[in-house]
């Protein structure tokens, strides 16, 4: 019904307001967490709700329900939606395989080892693809579920990078980078290189390719950067200027 009441591409930013807060209050009106992860998982809702929202309404969630033990995982609130054993599991794979939001890839991962214990969903597509020497710290992760979440993020923000989709590339990092900094310095660090390297892509591909400098803040991460690889040595602005990045 709200979906059929509003035109998002006519609504005004008050008429879009309204409606989130109308979403809003009918979760937090909502006694089965069921029914809350249907609503928060409805493209109108992943529209209206900016993310840190979303996160917001998730954890004032968790705090009101009992039967959520907030020990079960030990990285971010995301694990505590309940699982809806009414979907397939086949048509929740294939949700899984298309989207690159990393609100709705957390939910679809919640939604499946809700439903099975015993299934690698990383595997499920094999054009995911993570360098081995990623890979191999991410597959030592014990939890199945933040496995999962942390090599699909990467693996399909290095798809939209190479793709040049660099937007959905820096959600699918940051959502990363926010996941692996619980538990990992060394992934996190990883995902900061990743990060440095997609805004370097993004700069040439706007308005570096009319030759104008880049912004300050990239200029001086990238110093840092080549510094951290360089000890002792001193970075020249020619170096800097070049704007050329390696993981290897």
């Amino acid at each position: 019904v709200c979906a059929r009441s509003i035109n998002l591409e006519k609504a005004s930013e008050s008429l879009k307001g309204n409606m989130a807060a109308f979403l809003k209050n009918v979760c937090l009106g909502l006694e089965d967490l069921q029914y809350v992860f249907m609503i928060s998982s409805h493209e109108l809702f992943i529209t209206l709700l900016k993310d840190k929202e979303r996160k917001l309404l998730v954890d004032q969630m968790r705090k009101r329900s009992p039967r959520v033990n907030l020990c079960i995982k030990p990285v971010t609130s995301f694990y505590d939606i309940p699982a809806s054993a009414s979907v397939n599991i086949g048509q929740l794979e294939h949700q899984l395989i298309l989207s690159v939001d990393p609100w709705r890839i957390r939910q679809i991962l919640i939604e499946l080892h809700g439903m099975t214990s015993d299934r690698q969903f990383w595997t499920v597509s094999n054009k995911w693809e993570v360098p081995s020497v990623f890979s191999g710290v991410i597959l030592g992760i014990k939890d199945n579920l933040t496995k999962d979440l942390v090599y699909i993020l990467m693996a399909k923000g290095l798809h939209c990078s190479s793709v040049k989709d660099f937007s959905h590339a820096k959600q699918l990092f940051a959502a990363c980078l926010e996941l692996v900094t619980e538990f990992s310095p060394k992934l996190r660090q990883v995902m900061l290189n990743e990060m440095l390297l997609l805004d370097i892509h993004t700069h040439e591909a706007g308005t570096g390719q009319s030759g104008e400098r880049p912004p300050s803040d990239l200029i001086s991460r990238v110093r840092g950067y080549l510094e951290m690889r360089l000890p002792g040595k001193t970075v020249s602005q020619g170096q800097i200027s070049e704007i050329q990045y390696s993981n290897n």
